[in-house]
């Protein structure tokens, strides 16, 4: 029998380490694919809410400039069917006459974020006497 012997195997210790790194490796990437799908809801939330307010300016750009009654925070029961999609979506319309034949209105979307910290969009768009038909 040879003096120094080969052990051929692995100890526990071995495959104890091993599994423990392949586990925290997956950890890893599964707490990252986590956070990559919530910044994606997010994102896409955010798209909805911006379509939703594009389409409410669009709506005012058809009416006349009279329908543009000045009024603050009101809301507005929006047809995008994506914006049930948010949670707790809603649509404030704010309209104020910056000065005799100027008016800007201001579209805000508000909801819930997956994590619940309220997030909002807001476009504002301005109508002129003069451009209307």
């Amino acid at each position: 029998m040879p003096a120094s012997t080969s052990r051929r195997g692995f100890i526990l210790l071995d495959v104890i380490l091993a599994l423990a790194l392949i586990g925290s490796g997956v950890l890893v990437v599964m707490v990252f694919c986590r956070n990559e799908a919530r910044e994606t809801r997010v994102a896409h939330e955010r798209l909805v809410a911006q379509w939703a307010a594009e389409s409410e300016l669009e709506r005012l750009r058809a009416a006349s400039y009279a329908d543009l009654a000045p009024g603050e925070r009101l809301p507005v029961n929006s047809p995008l069917p994506s914006l049930r999609l948010l949670k707790e979506g809603r649509v404030l319309l704010t309209v104020v006459e910056v000065e005799p034949g100027l008016k800007r209105a201001t579209a805000r979307v508000e909801w819930s974020s997956p994590v619940g910290k309220p997030l909002f969009t807001e476009l504002t768009g301005f109508f002129s006497k003069e451009a209307r038909p």
